[in-house]
């Protein structure tokens, strides 16, 4: 069994983790957009992203846009 200490470390590495995965897809996705002049969407589709990220992706997005 792990202490609570140990617990919210390892929760605070996979949410970085995870972030970290989204900011990357983010910059891919936006070369992609320029350089292949693609919407969001058809990025993420050439990207073949699965929807959790994307999920995780758009919430982002509406977070920086507010």
């Amino acid at each position: 069994m792990c202490s609570v200490i140990e617990y919210y470390e390892r929760k605070t590495r996979v949410e970085a983790l995870a972030e970290g995965e989204v900011n990357t897809t983010l910059k891919d996705i936006e070369k992609i957009e320029k350089k292949m002049n693609m919407s969001l969407e058809e990025a993420m589709e050439f990207l073949e992203i699965d929807e959790e990220l994307k999920h995780r992706i758009y919430v982002r997005l509406g977070e920086e846009l507010e």
